[in-house]
């Protein structure tokens, strides 16, 4: 059941769980999931002492946090990826779906006037992709005003959710800079470029989209 080292799901889930919000995000995504999940607890914590005399009660406020903590947790995505990382019988949805996918959250982003672009990494532009990858997803945001970046950030939950349904175990991350890009992903991962506003220049490029589209076996792993 567990996919390589005895202990390797007890060691992901949990360190997952806590730290699902934090890891590995850039500065502003950080923020937003930080504020967002104080929010939500504050909200739950507010009707539950308008119909519960004992919801201020320690044990109560510990189970609402813990509650609040693990919905973010799964709504948030990262809690399929941990899922694929850890047991033998998560697998993707295949290769046709995912590329499904890809078009269509480009096309929710390309709408958004908060994105610079969407490209993708791991395996997908490796040319590593098989059935139990996970999908690397990543959305450079354009420096503009606030409500278009909060809109941005909740489009991103919305298709993390879309993923979790799909059956396409998503690591979907809004980044501030390419910089943070550089430092984030490995050296052989060559950015397949899913959209991109016009001007912009995106460094080391990989394959190109539409050509994965038309015949995906080429980002397969071989045999």
């Amino acid at each position: 059941m567990l996919k390589e080292g005895k202990y390797r799901a007890w060691r992901n889930i949990p360190i997952g769980w806590l730290t699902h919000s934090i890891h590995g995000r850039d500065k502003t995504e950080k923020i937003f999931h930080v504020i967002n999940e104080l929010i939500m607890i504050f909200i739950v914590l507010l009707l539950c002492s308008l119909f519960s005399q004992n919801s201020k009660e320690l044990q109560h406020v510990i189970f609402i946090v813990i509650f609040c903590h693990t919905l973010m947790w799964i709504i948030d995505g990262n809690f399929h990826v941990y899922l694929l990382d850890s047991f033998q019988f998560v697998e993707n949805a295949g290769i046709n779906k995912v590329i499904d996918f890809v078009q269509w959250a480009g096309a929710r982003f390309e709408n958004s006037e908060a994105v610079s672009c969407v490209l993708v990494y791991g395996s997908f532009c490796r040319s590593m992709f098989h059935g139990r990858s996970d999908l690397d997803l990543r959305v450079v945001r354009k420096k503009t005003g606030f409500a278009a970046t909060l809109l941005l950030l909740y489009l991103t939950v919305y298709v993390r959710v879309k993923s979790l349904f799909a059956g396409i175990p998503t690591d979907l991350q809004v980044v501030d800079s390419f910089e943070f890009l550089v430092r984030q992903m490995r050296d052989d991962e060559k950015p397949v470029v899913v959209y991109c506003v016009s001007g912009v220049k995106v460094e080391n490029l990989g394959l190109s989209f539409d050509e994965i589209v038309r015949n995906p076996s080429i980002i397969m792993k071989k045999n």
